[in-house]
């Protein structure tokens, strides 16, 4: 459609990826060439090769194919960002999660 990347983003499609690493930055010391992968990118997941922040890859999960673990991400990081960042859940706290099956 019509939809405008934010500024500095991939026009090209895709905000999740899966795949294996095959190059890494020089500070880059979590990730091995050839790690099995899945990552929230700002655009291009659809691409061949994407470059990604390190720090929105994720390892492939146990027993998950790259087209599952590629629908990951996005979940992964928005329950992490309102549960921990915006909520600050800690330790000895209970959580509700009530309707999670979204729809």
């Amino acid at each position: 459609g019509v939809y405008p990347p934010p500024p500095g983003a991939s026009d090209l499609p895709g905000l999740e990826a899966s795949g294996e690493v095959a190059a890494l930055g020089d500070e880059i010391s979590r990730w091995r060439v050839g790690d099995r992968v899945c990552a929230l990118t700002p655009g291009g997941g659809y691409a061949e090769y994407v470059k990604v922040h390190a720090g929105s890859v994720l390892p492939l999960p146990a027993g998950f194919t790259h087209t599952e673990a590629a629908a990951v991400p996005e979940n992964y990081f928005t329950v992490w960002h309102n549960v921990f960042e915006r909520g600050a859940l800690k330790s000895g706290e209970t959580l509700l999660v009530h309707g999670g099956s979204s729809g």
